[in-house]
C-alpha cells in the first residue's frame, strides 16, 4: 500500500484534492466523511468546495435522473480553484454521472487542469 499511496503522493504532488461529497446527515451520524479520510493519507492539500444540497443516494436514482445529478449539488468558495490543478477523488464510481457533474460545476471557476481519481469503478451487467 505504501508504495501506492507514495506513488500517487508523486503524481499528484501539485494538485489540491476535491472530494465527492456525501450528504452532511451521513456524515454527522458516521462522525467522519468515508472519501476525505480515505484521501487524507496523501498529505495533499483538500478544498471541500462540494456540497449536496438535498440528500439522495444515488443507487436509488434512475438513468434520467442521474442526468440531473447536478442540479443537486453546489459548489462553496468555488473562487479558490482558479488556476489550480484539482484532482476530484471518490471511492466508487457507478456510472459516472456524479463526477461528470462535478468537472462540469468545477470547471466554471477556471482550474488550470482537472483529473480524476476513484479507487473502483462498477462495472454494469449486461441485461439481455
Amino acid at each position: 500500500m505504501n508504495r501506492q499511496k507514495n506513488y500517487l503522493k508523486i503524481r499528484y504532488f501539485n494538485f489540491v484534492l476535491i472530494p465527492i461529497p456525501s450528504w452532511k446527515g451521513e456524515d454527522d451520524i458516521r462522525g467522519f466523511n468515508h472519501v476525505e479520510e480515505i484521501f487524507k493519507s496523501l498529505n495533499l492539500p483538500m478544498i471541500k468546495c462540494l456540497r449536496k444540497k438535498e440528500k439522495f443516494k444515488q443507487s436509488n436514482l434512475n438513468k434520467q435522473e442521474r442526468k440531473k445529478i447536478k442540479q443537486k449539488i453546489e459548489v462553496i468558495d468555488g473562487e479558490l480553484l482558479q488556476n489550480k490543478n484539482v484532482l476530484i477523488v471518490d471511492d466508487v464510481m457507478t456510472t459516472g454521472s456524479t463526477i461528470n457533474a462535478a468537472i462540469e460545476l468545477l470547471a466554471q471557476y477556471q482550474p488550470k487542469n482537472i483529473k480524476v481519481l476513484v479507487l473502483a469503478r462498477k462495472c454494469r451487467k449486461n441485461k439481455k
